[in-house]
C-alpha cells in the first residue's frame, strides 16, 4: 500500500512539471436561448456558450488536466448583472462568485476567474447573482479535472423544468413544479423514454463513466437494471474504495462519478425520477434504455456461420414458436427490425434479405 501512494505521488508531480499548462475559456450568456419539449414547443430559456460556438444548456464542459492554472473570461453578456459561482473547487473568496462576498459582473463588463485545478473531479460552474433564476433557466455547466482519460465518459447534467419558472417572474420555490425532466440536454420522449447516452449503441464489454450533476431543486433517484454502478467519486473527490450500487440518490447541487459497465449485449433500462421533498413522493420520472451491441454479430446470422439462409429462418421461427431457446447473441441477430422484440415481422425482414429485397 505504501509503494503504491508513493507512486501515485511521483505521477502526480510528473504530471504536474510535464503536463500543467495554462487553460483559458471565454464564456458567454446566451438569453434567446430555447428548450424544445416533446411535444415540439419551446421554452425560454438561457445558455452558456464558448466564443464564437453556440449556446447549449447545460453549458458547454470546461475539461482540464491536473495542477492546470484555468482562466475563465467570462463576459456578461446579459441585460443584468451577473457572477459565476464554481461550484466544489477550492477557490479564494474574490473567485468563488458568491452574493454578498463578490462583485457582480456587470453587462458589458468582462472579468477574469482563475483557480489552480488541483483535485481530479467533477465540479460545476454556476450564474447566481439573482438567486436561483438564472440556474433555473439554464445557466449551468460541469467542470472536469482529470489526470488520465482512461475511458469513454458521458456528461449527464439533470434537472427539472418548471415553465412557469421560465416566464422570466421571479420564481417561488414552494410553488415549483416541474413538468420535464432534462437529461444531458436531452428531454424524455412523449412516452416518458429516453437514451441514456447520447449514442444509438455502445459495444458489449464497454465501461463508459458518467458524470451526474444535479442542477435542479428536488433530490433525483436513478434505477440502474439489471447492472450495478460503481461510484467512484462524489462532490469532486476520489472514492479510494468504489461502492458498487443499483439505486443512486443525489441532492440538488452533487456530483456523483460512476462506472457503468455492460457484459453483454442486448437492452439494459432504468428509472430516472424527481422526488418532491416536501412530500417525499416522485414527481417526475422516465425510463432510460441503452441498446448494447456486439460488432463481430450480423443481425440475421442465428447460427453464427457469418452466412444468411435459410437455415437461420428455421432458427428465427423456432424462436418464435418456443422451440428454441435462443442465446443473447440469438436475440440480438434475430431482432432485425430493431424494435427490441423478435417475431414474424422480423421473418418476413429476413426472408426479404435473403432474396435481396
Amino acid at each position: 500500500m505504501m509503494l503504491m501512494k508513493k507512486i501515485a505521488v511521483y505521477i502526480t508531480i510528473l504530471t504536474s512539471i510535464v503536463w500543467a499548462t495554462d487553460r483559458h475559456f471565454y464564456l458567454e450568456i446566451d438569453e434567446n436561448f430555447a428548450i424544445t419539449t416533446p411535444d415540439s414547443s419551446t421554452i425560454p430559456a438561457w445558455g452558456f456558450r464558448l466564443e464564437g460556438e453556440s449556446p447549449s444548456v447545460p453549458g458547454p464542459t470546461l475539461g482540464v488536466s491536473l495542477d492546470d492554472q484555468v482562466f475563465i473570461h467570462f463576459q456578461n453578456t446579459a441585460t443584468a448583472p451577473q457572477m459565476l459561482h464554481l461550484h466544489g473547487l477550492d477557490v479564494d473568496t474574490a473567485n468563488d462568485g458568491f452574493p454578498g462576498l463578490s462583485d457582480a459582473v456587470l453587462p458589458g463588463q468582462t472579468t477574469i476567474y482563475q483557480f489552480t485545478a488541483d483535485n481530479v473531479g467533477n465540479f460545476a460552474y454556476v450564474a447566481i447573482a439573482d438567486g436561483p433564476v438564472s440556474r433555473n433557466l439554464g445557466l449551468y455547466g460541469l467542470v472536469k479535472v482529470r489526470l488520465f482519460d482512461l475511458e469513454p465518459e458521458y456528461d449527464l447534467v439533470s434537472t427539472g423544468i418548471d415553465p412557469a419558472w421560465h416566464a422570466f417572474l421571479p420564481p417561488d420555490i414552494l410553488t415549483y413544479s416541474p413538468e420535464y425532466l432534462m437529461i444531458g440536454g436531452r428531454v424524455p420522449d412523449l412516452a416518458g423514454q429516453i437514451d441514456l447516452l447520447p449514442v444509438s449503441s455502445i459495444s458489449v464489454s464497454d465501461t463508459v463513466r458518467l458524470n451526474l450533476f444535479n442542477a435542479g431543486f428536488w433530490p433525483q433517484e436513478i434505477n440502474f437494471h439489471p447492472e450495478t454502478v460503481r461510484i467512484i467519486s462524489s462532490d469532486g473527490r476520489i472514492w479510494e474504495t468504489p461502492e458498487s450500487v443499483q439505486r443512486l440518490r443525489i441532492y440538488p447541487g452533487e456530483r456523483y462519478g460512476v462506472r457503468l459497465n455492460f457484459p453483454e449485449i442486448g437492452h439494459y433500462s432504468g428509472e430516472w425520477s424527481i422526488t418532491n421533498p416536501l412530500t417525499g413522493a416522485p414527481a417526475l420520472s422516465a425510463s432510460w434504455n441503452q441498446v448494447v451491441v456486439d460488432a463481430s454479430i450480423i443481425r440475421g446470422d442465428l447460427n453464427g456461420d457469418m452466412v444468411i439462409n435459410i437455415q437461420d429462418v428455421i432458427q428465427l421461427v423456432g424462436i418464435i414458436l418456443g422451440n428454441v431457446t435462443p442465446t443473447a447473441a440469438q436475440l440480438y441477430a434475430a431482432d432485425l427490425t430493431l424494435d427490441n422484440a423478435v417475431d414474424v415481422t422480423d421473418v418476413i425482414t429476413l426472408v426479404n434479405l435473403i432474396l435481396g429485397q
